[in-house]
């Protein structure tokens, strides 16, 4: 999760968040029908439908094949 005005993040709504232990999911909607899950620490909070902006850390990005479900290698 990123400042809503890091002008390199990506903006979006956020979808779904689900506590799980030690960890939060939160699923923010970039586009219409395009989602992206981010693993964030339990104490990070996040209100459904309220405004999100995601930073990506490139070298702990996973990204799956949308036809297989089949992870991509990475490099």
């Amino acid at each position: 999760m990123a400042a809503l005005d890091d002008p390199h993040a990506v903006p979006g709504t956020v979808w779904i968040t689900e506590l799980i232990g030690s960890e939060r999911l939160i699923e923010v909607e970039i586009a219409p029908r395009l989602r992206i899950t981010a693993e964030v620490r339990s104490d990070i909070r996040a209100e459904l439908n309220a405004p999100a902006a995601l930073a990506f850390d490139p070298a702990k990005l996973h990204l799956f094949d949308p036809a297989t479900g089949q992870a991509l290698p990475r490099g």
